[in-house]
């Protein structure tokens, strides 16, 4: 019966997101016509922080408990969720999505660098207050360089549209509160969860928390592709990538060192990381865009890690 009721508010907090996530979609997009910014650029910064929103409120209270492996866990299996099933699924509902801009811009290597550089900080056993602020300071400096090169010809692409701009703050106001809420439903339910059935704290991370809290980038990437609005997708998901491995887990480093010797997050999840994140970035060079047979061997190997990750946790 626990389990069950953890069930259901997993799926109530999943409709609240999907509530929060259709406010935010539709004030970010009208907040940058506002100020002549990009799409591209809005969802990369604006949008990608908010849909992170859920992995922000789990990666502070899991280190304020003296978790922070669970928000480690949690961000990887984000991550993962990210560049597979999350990419895939409004590729196969449009049938490809060009990726030439990202590829131009170089965005799309310097998020999957960015993605690296927790592997990279963890490889003495622990990741320090010392490298979470290095981590955090150097998403700084690369949101800045975007937002700065936003201000020049990408802020002349698109039109300008006089609208209610405090109306359109409140709101996404009020969708990040209904996030943050949400969030702390998955949070709950998936702790209560693994204690119920006994699931090792990394395993629910890497897939059940990280299943939950993705919700939000898989309902903006189905409203952008019925809006005609592919670019949106592909810089939430490289935005998402940089804040959760830098921005997010800095934080969480900052408040609490993440020790991974002896912890239950193993060799085999960090090896599914770094394969996922160079499959998409050869999936993204390949033609200048990602179609269909790539989408499905996506979802195929975010299948394969699930499985794999359950067998041996």
């Amino acid at each position: 019966m626990g389990v069950l009721i953890y069930i259901v508010v997993i799926l109530i907090s999943s409709l609240v997101l999907l509530k929060a996530v259709e406010l935010f979609s539709n004030s970010s997009s009208k907040i940058a016509k506002n100020f002549m910014i990009s799409s591209f650029t809005i969802s990369f910064f604006l949008i990608a922080i908010s849909t992170s929103l859920p992995e922000l409120i789990i990666g502070i209270t899991s280190a304020i408990k003296g978790n922070p492996i669970l928000a480690y866990s949690n961000l990887s299996g984000s991550n993962i969720t990210m560049v597979t099933y999350i990419l895939a699924i409004p590729i196969l509902l449009k049938g490809f999505i060009s990726t030439r801009g990202i590829i131009h811009s170089k965005d799309v290597y310097y998020s999957t660098f960015l993605a690296f550089m927790p592997q990279i900080m963890a490889l003495d056993g622990t990741i320090t207050r010392l490298d979470g602020a290095i981590m955090l300071g150097t998403y700084l400096i690369y949101a800045s360089t975007v937002i700065k090169r936003s201000q020049g010809l990408e802020r002349m692409v698109d039109s300008f549209e006089k609208i209610n701009i405090k109306k359109e703050i409140i709101t996404f106001a009020i969708a990040c509160a209904l996030l943050i809420g949400a969030s702390e439903g998955i949070l709950k339910a998936t702790l209560g969860i693994s204690e119920s059935l006994g699931w090792s704290l990394g395993f629910v991370g890497i897939t059940l928390t990280s299943i939950g809290t993705c919700v939000p980038e898989l309902v903006f990437s189905i409203r952008s592709i019925k809006k005609g609005q592919a670019d949106e997708i592909l810089g939430n998901v490289i935005g998402s990538l940089a804040v959760n491995a830098t921005f997010i887990l800095g934080i969480v480093a900052i408040i609490s060192p993440i020790v991974l010797k002896g912890s239950n997050f193993g060799a085999a999840t960090i090896f599914f990381l770094t394969f996922a994140l160079l499959l998409f970035l050869k999936f993204t060079k390949t033609k200048e865009k990602m179609d269909i047979r790539e989408a499905v061997i996506q979802i195929l190997f975010y299948l394969t890690f699930v499985f794999v990750q359950y067998k041996i946790q």
